[in-house]
């Protein structure tokens, strides 16, 4: 399967479909674009959201959630950065 993250509708499959981190490999990167790939799926994204330095064969994990899980992620870190600091 060919995931283009620019295809909302094919995107948004992935998104109900993908509950965790999932491990792609970035294949190569063509242009402006990189190739990820994972078994049989592959996605091709802008080149500007991989991470900095990012090469080819390196490992890239894939997250993608609602915008409420994704808040209630930040707030549960933040508050286990700020208990360990606390010493709670």
């Amino acid at each position: 399967m060919v995931i283009n993250a620019w295809d909302f509708s094919r995107t948004i499959r992935i998104i109900i479909t993908m509950t965790d981190s999932q491990k792609f490999i970035l294949d190569h990167i063509d242009g402006d674009k990189a190739i990820l790939i994972s078994g049989k799926e592959k996605i091709v994204a802008s080149k500007k959201l991989l991470p900095k330095n990012s090469k080819e064969g390196d490992d890239i994990f894939l997250t993608l959630s609602d915008e409420k899980s994704f808040r209630d992620n930040k707030e549960r870190k933040a508050k286990e950065i700020l208990n360990e600091i606390l010493g709670n």
